[in-house]
């Protein structure tokens, strides 16, 4: 009993030594600045020689927000609308790729990197560039010098949508269809991640499923109803989650531009944390909703 009890309680101790680093880093660098937020956001803040002082305002910033300022309204439906838009494209896209990838072909590995290497380019230093950056100056100035190519695509556009239009499509679907194919480039990089995702569930299906399936006769079409879409349904309850955060963080994100706006420059920083939460609220209410409706059709197996 005491060996038990003394490799316990060394077991324990190896396990806080490793825990240590993030619990220290989420009080210091994460729990400390979300509580001054919200302490900012009930304040009015004024700067001095001193440095900074708060006055109290209680929930003026908040009420602001909802009532007196139009702008900031229009930018939260506006992302919602973005993230319901965006959402469907990139879960389907992602599954369908996975699905892709999955099978065995010759250089597979090289088309699984080519998929992933857009998230690869599109993270780090070149998220951040800013308007001053010469590389950015260089890339924006050559995209004005392909303006005419742009116009060309746009008319190609055109016309592919009055075929829709002239097939009887109906106009919903078709502006929504339209507004994918004006957004497919940010969709795809979009998509990197959720694709590594399926990929890994796609991997835990055992093949002697399809193999029962395919001596039964099904088609491959009920193959995937029947045997992939319920497999890979905690999977694709992750991707759901995480296309969400990402839509709502992401740099192009309405919201996060007027919230860095606020923050950044320190213009009104009071307003800006008050707006960040609210947003934040929004956020964790439409993660809880969807993750609990789709938590009722997810099959999860042992």
């Amino acid at each position: 009993m005491r060996t038990t009890h003394r490799l316990t309680a060394r077991r324990n101790r190896v396990g806080y030594i490793f825990v240590a680093p993030f619990c220290f880093g989420f009080v210091f660098f994460l729990l400390i600045p979300i509580v001054q937020s919200f302490i900012f956001s009930l304040n009015e803040i004024k700067l001095g020689q001193a440095g900074y002082t708060l006055t109290y305002v209680g929930w003026s910033n908040y009420i602001r927000a909802f009532q007196i300022d139009p702008d900031f309204r229009m930018d939260l439906v506006e992302s919602i609308g973005q993230m319901l838009l965006d959402l469907p494209v990139i879960l389907f896209f992602s599954l369908f790729s996975a699905i892709l990838l999955n099978k065995k072909f010759r250089g597979r590995t090289a088309a699984r990197m080519l998929f992933f290497l857009p998230v690869i380019v599109s993270t780090g230093i070149m998220v951040v560039m800013e308007s001053n950056n010469p590389v950015y100056s260089m890339m924006m100035s050559r995209s004005v010098a392909d303006s005419a190519s742009g116009l060309r695509e746009s008319a190609d556009s055109m016309e592919f949508v009055l075929a829709l239009l002239g097939d009887g499509l109906p106009a919903p679907l078709l502006n929504y269809l339209v507004a994918v194919i004006g957004r497919l480039y940010d969709l795809v990089i979009a998509s990197g991640v959720q694709i590594l995702i399926f990929l890994s569930g796609l991997n835990t299906i055992s093949p002697a499923l399809y193999e029962s399936s395919n001596i039964e006769g099904a088609t491959a079409w009920e193959n995937f109803w029947k045997i992939t879409m319920p497999m890979v349904g905690p999977y694709f309850l992750l991707n759901t989650v995480y296309t969400i955060i990402d839509s709502f963080t992401n740099m192009k994100n309405v919201v996060v531009s007027t919230i860095r706006g606020y923050i950044v420059s320190f213009s009104d920083f009071s307003y800006g944390a008050a707006i960040s939460w609210i947003y934040f609220g929004i956020i964790f209410l439409i993660l809880g909703l969807l993750t609990a409706l789709l938590s009722k059709k997810v099959f999860y197996y042992e």
